[in-house]
């Protein structure tokens, strides 16, 4: 895990999720960025890592075009979409969007066949049983936000740095 915002998932809060995990990795360093198939996602990643070029003279008079936004290349970014529709045996939906090749090579390296997301879910279930603030319907439901957000870095803090790992096949 790279970073952790905590609150609803918006527009703002994606931004602020991708923004600070860009800030916490090496400069220049291009991620594999595994995600659900949420639409923010895609916009706030090409804001945070991608480039800006000048915007092409038209030729034209008035005002010069905005620049434009563009991947760089060694960004690898993959979808796990869940069917919502009525019938829940749609299922999974994998989805590559940018930089197939090193996504690939990226999941090999992990021991991964496919895009998935099972790291993530398994981050989040084990933080929910160690802190119960993040459980609804309990007495201890964080009402306050910022002792919400300190708690749930402790969890992350302490399961990351302070348990033996497990390895499990």
């Amino acid at each position: 895990m790279v970073s952790l915002v905590v609150g609803k998932r918006t527009k703002d809060q994606t931004h602020q999720l991708v923004g600070d995990a860009k800030r916490r990795l090496r400069a220049g360093h291009l991620p594999a960025m595994l995600t659900e198939g949420s639409e923010g996602y895609e916009p706030a990643m090409l804001e945070s890592f991608g480039r800006r070029d000048p915007a092409p003279n038209s030729g034209l008079k008035g005002r010069p075009s905005h620049p434009v936004s563009r991947w760089p290349q060694g960004l690898a970014y993959g979808q796990v979409m869940q069917s919502r529709k009525e019938k829940p045996s749609d299922g999974m939906h994998l989805k590559v969007v940018r930089g197939k090749a090193q996504l690939q090579h990226v999941l090999s390296l992990l021991g991964y066949e496919q895009i998935n997301t099972r790291v993530v879910e398994r981050q989040h279930g084990t933080s929910r049983l160690h802190n119960q603030r993040q459980v609804r319907k309990t007495l201890t439901f964080s009402k306050s936000s910022r002792y919400h957000r300190w708690m749930s870095w402790l969890s992350v803090v302490q399961d990351s740095f302070c348990r033996a790992m497990a390895v499990c096949d």
